[in-house]
């Protein structure tokens, strides 16, 4: 699913995340069909709560070179990392092989 570059690595590697609940994401310029009247606060596991200020859609670059469109991504400003949810890609048909 996901991919790496030379670039910033925070802003474009994915964490697959088992735990989590939706996919987030803490750059809001890769949010396309963005939504910023959803607003409200995420709940982390260290038990932070981070500000949600909205939802978005995300265009990912797969392996084979098609792009795999993941949507309602949760826009969440001060995210060290992008979190895929292993869970929410199963949902959407996607498989999962570790």
């Amino acid at each position: 699913m996901a991919t790496t570059c030379e670039g910033n690595p925070l802003f474009e590697d994915w964490y697959l995340d088992s735990g989590c609940s939706n996919h987030m994401n803490g750059h809001k310029e890769r949010l396309i069909n963005f939504d910023s009247s959803r607003k409200t606060n995420v709940r982390h596991a260290d038990s932070r709560n981070l500000a949600l200020e909205g939802i978005g859609d995300i265009a990912i670059k797969m392996k084979d070179g098609k792009n795999a469109l993941i949507d309602k991504v949760l826009y969440v400003p001060g995210m060290k990392y992008n979190l895929l949810s292993i869970g929410k890609l199963i949902e959407k048909g996607f498989s999962v092989t570790m």
